[in-house]
C-alpha cells in the first residue's frame, strides 16, 4: 500500500463469489438489513483485506471512519491499529449510540470520539489524515 503525495485511496469491491448478492432498500429500519451487515462482517476475505489496509496505514494517524454504524467496527480496528485519534460519524442516532457503547465497551473511548451527525453538517475539530468507510447500497446515498 502506497500514498501518493501524501494521498493514499483504498477500495474494496464485493465481486460475486464474495456472496453478497443484493442492496438493501432505501429504509435503514429494513429488518434485512442486520443480516446484511452480519454477512459482510464475516465474510472473511473481505473483512481481511479491509483490516490489513487500516493496519497498514491507520497507524499514528488522525482517521475518519465515515458511517460507522452501531458496531463501530472499523473505528476500533483504526484504534487498535494504532491511529492517533478516531472521530467516527454516523447519522442514525440509535446507532450513534450503540457505537459509543461498543466503543466504551473496548475500552477505546479515549482514542474514539462518535460524532451523531450527517457527514456533510459535522466540523471536525481537527484535520483528517485517513477516511475508511464501508458504506454500501443504497446506505451509501444517504449518508
Amino acid at each position: 500500500l502506497e500514498a501518493v503525495g501524501g494521498l493514499a485511496l483504498l477500495c474494496f469491491v464485493a465481486t460475486k463469489s464474495s456472496g453478497l448478492g443484493w442492496t438493501p432498500p432505501h429504509s435503514p429500519r429494513y429488518p434485512g438489513e442486520q443480516a446484511y451487515y452480519r454477512e459482510m462482517r464475516e465474510d472473511k476475505a473481505r473483512t481481511a483485506a479491509y483490516y490489513h489496509a487500516i493496519d497498514a496505514l491507520a497507524p499514528g494517524k488522525i482517521v475518519l471512519d465515515l458511517g460507522t454504524g452501531a458496531l463501530a467496527l472499523l473505528a476500533l480496528r483504526c484504534a487498535r491499529a494504532g491511529a492517533a485519534h478516531v472521530y467516527a460519524i454516523e447519522m442514525e442516532s440509535e446507532e450513534a449510540a450503540l457505537a459509543e457503547r461498543a466503543v466504551a465497551d473496548a475500552g477505546l473511548q479515549h482514542c474514539i470520539t462518535v460524532i451523531q451527525g450527517r457527514s456533510q453538517d459535522v466540523v471536525l475539530p481537527r484535520r483528517v489524515e485517513l477516511v475508511v468507510h464501508e458504506l454500501v447500497g443504497e446506505i451509501a446515498g444517504r449518508e
